[in-house]
């Protein structure tokens, strides 16, 4: 029984190696924004507002709930069916000073610019990842801008993990075998 695990074990980390590997680099591709995968859209404001909602969360061990303040910037275009919209969270905040100026500057505007993912333009909602008002750019596009979660990290180093594992356990000196005597000549 204990050899049938010697066995097994290096294949299961292997496996296990390359699944981890496998979701962390789909995570970091399918989270990572370029440059040329943006769209700009601009066009004359309709209609432009902010809101800030309270967020609920549990916390780990489900015994607690956090509160925060998801504060919001939504506009639309005029001939465009489509809201464009900011997000960030504001922890305690009642008003975010931040999306206030920028509301104020976009109704002033006669003009603005919008950058969103090529795979939202049909979408009913579209993130904001780049803002410009009559040239002047307000928020700024960082490819960067979905990573900041910590899943490729996580995935990334659990996988580096059981790799590192595998090959102890498959090649280190106690399970070396005994080389095989020369035949005699």
């Amino acid at each position: 029984m204990k050899n049938k695990w010697r066995v097994k074990a290096p294949i299961i980390l292997l496996w296990l190696a390359a699944g981890f590997l496998f979701v962390a680099f789909y995570v970091l591709f399918t989270g990572w924004v370029a440059e040329n995968d943006l769209q700009p859209v601009s066009g004359r404001v309709s209609s432009a507002n902010t809101s800030i909602k309270w967020v609920f969360t549990k916390s780990r061990d489900r015994t607690r709930t956090n509160k925060s303040h998801r504060s919001q910037l939504f506009l639309r275009l005029e001939d465009r069916p489509q809201t464009f919209y900011l997000q960030r969270n504001v922890g305690m905040h009642y008003i975010d000073e931040a999306y206030e100026t920028m509301l104020r500057e976009i109704k002033s505007a006669d003009s603005v610019c919008v950058w969103v993912e090529e795979k939202e333009i049909g979408m009913p909602q579209a993130a904001i990842m780049q803002l410009a008002v009559g040239g002047k750019i307000l928020v700024q596009f960082s490819p960067w801008h979905n990573l900041k979660n910590f899943d490729f990290t996580l995935l990334f180093c659990a996988g580096v993990f059981c790799l590192s594992i595998f090959f102890l356990a498959k090649y280190s000196p106690q399970n070396a075998r005994p080389a095989r005597k020369r035949a005699k000549e």
